[in-house]
C-alpha cells in the first residue's frame, strides 16, 4: 500500500461513519473504525497491482455517488491468469429499490451494459458486475449478476447470469438469518 500511500489515496474510516458487513448490514465493530482503512483501499491496491487504478478510480467515484460511500462491496479474483473485480451491491435501506437501470447509471459514465431491465419485475436481492481489464478495453459490461429470494425455508437466493440473450442459472445459497435481522424481515418469503 506504500504506492497508495505515496499518491494520497489512502482512505481511512472517519469519526460517525457508520460500519456495513459484507452483505450490507449495520454492525458495532469490537474496535473503534476511526482511523482505520476502508475496504477501498484492498480495491485501490489491486487496481494498481494490475495498472488499472487509472481508469477505474472514476468509476468507483460514480458508484459511490449512486449506492453511497461505503455500499458497495468490492471483490478480487484470481482465476485462469487474470484479475477480475466484482462489484455488489445489495437491496439495502437507503429507500431507493436496487435495479438493473440503477447499477446501469451508475456505471454508464464509464462502461456500457446492454438493455437487460425490459419488463423486470422480480424482486433482487443483490446485483453484482465483473471488471476485468477485456471490458475496460472493450468499455461494455456483458451482463450483470442477479440473485433473486424465493419463499422457501431456509431461505434462499437463486443467482442468474443476465446478458442481452436472457436469463442463464448460476448457484443457489442459502441465506441463515438473525431472527432479528431487520432486513431479512423486510422481505416478503
Amino acid at each position: 500500500m506504500q504506492g497508495l500511500s505515496a499518491s494520497g489515496l489512502l482512505e481511512f474510516c472517519a469519526p460517525g461513519e457508520i460500519s456495513w458487513s459484507y452483505a450490507q448490514r449495520a454492525y458495532v465493530p469490537a474496535v473503534p473504525s476511526v482511523g482505520l482503512l476502508r475496504s477501498a483501499n484492498l480495491l485501490y491496491a489491486t487496481l494498481a497491482h494490475e495498472g488499472e487504478l487509472e481508469r477505474v478510480r472514476p468509476l468507483v467515484d460514480s458508484v459511490r455517488a449512486e449506492f453511497g460511500l461505503e455500499r458497495t462491496v468490492w471483490g478480487v479474483k484470481f482465476q485462469e491468469q487474470k484479475v477480475t473485480w466484482e462489484f455488489y451491491w445489495y437491496d439495502h435501506s437507503d429507500g431507493i429499490p436496487l435495479t438493473v437501470s440503477r447499477v446501469h447509471r451508475a456505471l454508464e459514465p464509464y462502461l456500457h451494459l446492454p438493455d437487460l431491465n425490459g419488463g423486470w419485475t422480480e424482486p433482487i436481492w443483490s446485483i453484482s458486475v465483473d471488471i476485468d481489464s477485456e471490458v475496460l478495453d472493450s468499455g461494455n459490461v456483458p451482463g450483470v449478476h442477479v440473485y433473486l429470494p424465493r419463499s422457501v425455508q431456509p431461505p434462499v437466493c437463486i443467482s442468474y447470469f443476465l446478458g442481452s440473450d436472457g436469463l442463464r442459472l448460476e448457484n443457489t445459497y442459502f441465506l441463515f438469518q438473525d431472527h432479528d435481522d431487520a432486513l431479512f424481515a423486510s422481505i416478503d418469503w
